[in-house]
């Protein structure tokens, strides 16, 4: 898996967006943010096993010639999608282009449905999260509507130990040097819960998964 900081990164060759926000006394700020940009798979790596375990295991299917235009929102922070999943939705790192050997940036969730947030601090976070817990979508689903669930259950619906799934989980781990985070799943209402919001324009669409 390339670092992202040198892989390839497109941005948009329309220049920046000119925002509006509202204070609370009614004063408006301009604030001019750069659309979108989307990190690719470099050409010589997309064969490379371990971006189709992800995808067959994770439902993370990385970038490889989408462009900023296909994604009808924009942030307040620099946002670099990275991948998606099989229903349309993206993810991307908040701020700048992150990868898996640093912390620096958080992994922001943006859904065709309009919903959108902050699900992990760092990528290898991020990575360690859809590893081991493939449920997650579906813990943030009963968070956000207050409603009790069992961990167990979870795991027995969504079928991820099975033992071809293990198999796969165990490659993706040795390929990318990862150890299963048992705090994975605090981590991801932690950021959800992050003051520090992951803010999105765009028709349809609020700050809230």
């Amino acid at each position: 898996m390339t670092n992202k900081k040198s892989g390839n990164i497109v941005s948009s060759p329309n220049g920046p967006t000119c925002v509006f926000i509202k204070k609370g006394n009614g004063e408006r700020i301009e604030i001019f943010r750069q659309e979108n940009m989307v990190s690719h798979i470099p050409m010589g790596e997309r064969d490379y096993k371990i971006y189709r375990l992800l995808e067959e295991n994770c439902d993370l299917r990385f970038c490889t010639n989408e462009k900023s235009g296909d994604f009808n929102f924009i942030c307040l922070q620099g946002f670099v999608i990275f991948a998606l999943d099989s229903m349309g939705n993206c993810f991307g790192t908040i701020g700048g282009a992150g990868d898996i050997e640093d912390n620096e940036y958080p992994v922001g969730y943006v859904t065709r449905q309009g919903k959108c947030g902050k699900i992990a601090s760092c990528f290898k976070e991020f990575i360690e999260l859809v590893n081991y817990y493939p449920f997650w979508r579906k813990v943030i689903e009963f968070e956000r509507n207050g409603e009790a669930y069992s961990l167990q259950d979870l795991k027995n619906s969504c079928g991820g130990y099975t033992k071809q799934f293990k198999v796969k989980q165990a490659e993706i781990s040795d390929i990318l040097n990862l150890k299963e985070n048992q705090e994975s799943l605090e981590l991801l209402k932690s950021s959800l819960r992050d003051a520090d919001q992951f803010i999105v324009f765009g028709q349809r669409y609020e700050n809230l998964i």
